[in-house]
């Protein structure tokens, strides 16, 4: 009886250990899963609200989204208008606020920092910054 107890004892700290280990590793990419709207966009010193910068006429709506998911999976979709597209991605975590995308086999780098999300796309000799907060 005595024997059974300990295999029964040492087969649940075991599994408690592991479920521990792999909830504290799955803890640091949670931190980018769910939800992510286009806010703003920096343009050199100046910021641009992200429906100002989709559509400066103010004619029709615009919106980016970007939806992570904790098998490091992603899916972006974006409208302007009447004008509607989504594509699959993937992404993964890279360093310790830092995660790479991939959508339509375009690698980008994006950063972390406590709610907001930020995109670097290079244009010619500009640097454009989008900006995602967490929805």
């Amino acid at each position: 009886m005595l024997k059974n107890r300990t295999f029964v004892l040492t087969i649940l700290m075991v599994s408690l250990i592991s479920m521990t280990a792999l909830m504290s590793g799955c803890g640091e990419n949670k931190q980018i899963v769910g939800q992510w709207h286009m806010t703003k966009v920096l343009v050199g010193e100046q910021e641009y609200d992200a429906a100002e910068f989709l559509d400066p006429t103010g004619q029709t709506d615009g919106t980016f989204v970007i939806q992570f998911y904790g098998d490091n999976t992603l899916i972006s979709t974006g409208s302007l208008g009447t004008i509607k597209g989504a594509s699959d991605g993937t992404w993964e975590k890279t360093d310790e606020n830092m995660y790479q995308i991939s959508i339509d086999n375009k690698k980008r780098g994006v950063k972390l920092v406590e709610n907001l999300l930020f995109m670097d796309i290079e244009i010619k000799d500009a640097t454009i910054v989008i900006v995602f907060e967490r929805q």
